[in-house]
């Protein structure tokens, strides 16, 4: 049998940490362009849970999205592959939604 790695709680930490920060900046700068008149989300998905749940929907469906991702590269990888995923999974999501909520203030500045 062999033994399953455990996971490395630095890389973990930094993986989560660097997710929430693009989260947040992404949702709450949306969510502040949204208000003005000339704007509006293009994802006709999240333009639809904004409307119906606010700043609060957005979030919890993109940190549930993450959240989901994360916990199958814990449960369903095994040994250095599950580190890798975890980088991976940070440095990307956490790069898409820092670009989005940079992109954000940058349209809503200019």
């Amino acid at each position: 049998m062999t033994e399953i790695k455990e996971v490395n709680p630095n890389v973990l930490k930094f993986s989560t940490l660097f997710i929430l920060c693009g989260l947040l900046l992404d949702s709450f700068s949306t969510a502040y362009i949204i208000r003005k008149p000339s704007f509006y989300e293009l994802n006709p998905l999240i333009r639809m849970v904004f409307e119906y749940t606010g700043i609060y929907g957005i979030f919890v469906i993109k940190l549930l999205l993450v959240t989901i991702i994360i916990v199958c590269i814990i449960n369903f990888s095994n040994g250095d592959k599950r580190e890798y995923l975890l980088k991976g999974a940070g440095v990307i999501f956490g790069s898409i939604w820092l670009i989005s909520g940079t992109w954000n203030v940058m349209i809503y500045v200019l």
